[in-house]
């Protein structure tokens, strides 16, 4: 059985602040899980000196499921709680930058996130991958309409794109985009456009106006310049370079596969045991992402998620200063919505960037 390290910081947590050890605990918000793997995960706490006396018992009258043991926290165990708590609310931000990106709903998202890990995590719309970054699952199939995305992090995975890489291509094109300015911008804007070579790719996502990933209807990305020619000076590199290696260290060993493909091949291979985190464009509302996303298929999502095998979060707008998503409240009227609201960046000026609620529908 894999050690899930997700359930002992919430066995911890929950035996600190519900019981503070002396007495016989009660698990029973543990029941979605087997008996056994909540008592080998209590077994695990002890022989890492987190807890004393794990022995588990059924607890009756209590939902199928639940289990008790008389246990008490160790002061090794409370420093493992601080620790681990500490390094799970670190989000690890992705080398791209795209509008919408969840990096700062990531603890929000995490902690809505019921899953026994035992499947595949699952995204039809993988994006900035973020979300898959933070929640570090073993298996993992991730799609996206977007092929410079899929291949981007592909390419890391490969190898082919490292932090030694992107180092050595960024310091020579910097440089050469400071010396050039806008016009580099433009050349290497056309010569991706051409070749569809990740390094480049990577390069326009940094130096384009507002980290906005857009193209046009013939699929050749069109934001324009950020108008900062020093863009690439040593640190910022350095923090890029960093991003891609611990997207690369969160990625090896792990059988996470990326594809290009419409969402609804991608939620046709969930199955038991799966977990479909799902983040599409916001209906309603315009894109030019990559291609277009219309009221029909989002329809046709929401009735696809409500038929999914496995657990699913559908991510979406719940609504801003102008207006609320009365969309999704009714299509999800009897699912938990659970609601987050956040500053939006992507706005050329100050009163372009408004406040969002974001909603989460866990199904």
């Amino acid at each position: 059985m894999r050690q899930n390290w997700k359930l002992i910081l919430k066995l911890l947590v929950f035996i600190r602040d519900k019981v503070n050890g002396k007495e016989l605990l009660p698990v029973p918000s543990f029941c979605k899980f087997e008996p056994e793997v909540v008592e080998y995960h209590l077994r695990l706490c002890e022989e890492e000196g987190f807890v004393v006396s794990s022995k588990t018992e059924p607890l009756l009258d209590a939902p199928e499921g639940s289990i008790m043991g008389m246990v008490r926290i160790t002061a090794a165990g409370h420093r493992e709680i601080e620790r681990r708590r500490r390094r799970m609310s670190a989000v690890q931000v992705p080398p791209l930058k795209i509008q919408g990106i969840k990096t700062k709903a990531v603890p929000f998202i995490r902690n809505s996130v019921e899953w026994s890990g035992s499947g595949r995590w699952i995204e039809p719309f993988v994006g900035s991958a973020v979300v898959p970054f933070n929640i570090k699952p073993e298996r993992a199939l991730l799609g996206d309409a977007n092929p410079h995305l899929v291949r981007f992090y592909a390419a890391i995975q490969a190898g082919t794109v490292t932090r030694a890489t992107v180092r050595a291509f960024l310091e020579r094109e910097g440089a050469r985009l400071l010396r050039d300015g806008q016009a580099h911008f433009y050349r290497v804007r056309e010569r991706f456009n051409d070749s569809g070579d990740p390094h480049d790719f990577l390069f326009l996502n940094r130096a384009c106006f507002n980290g906005l990933v857009r193209f046009n209807r013939k699929g050749r990305f069109n934001t324009p310049f950020c108008r900062k020619p020093e863009r690439f000076r040593s640190a910022y590199i350095t923090k890029i370079c960093n991003q891609v290696q611990r997207a690369a260290d969160c990625m090896a060993r792990k059988e996470w596969e990326f594809v290009c493909t419409d969402w609804s091949d991608i939620l046709s291979e969930a199955g038991e045991g799966d977990f479909v985190y799902c983040d599409p464009p916001y209906a309603g509302r315009s894109t030019d992402y990559f291609n277009s996303w219309t009221d029909k298929e989002a329809e046709q999502l929401e009735a696809g998620l409500k038929a999914l095998p496995c657990p699913f979060i559908y991510s979406m707008w719940s609504e801003n200063k102008y207006r609320k998503n009365n969309r999704l409240h009714e299509a999800f009227s009897d699912y938990e919505i659970k609601t987050f609201s956040h500053f939006y960046h992507l706005g050329a000026t100050e009163n372009l960037r408004n406040g969002m609620t974001e909603a989460l529908v866990v199904g």
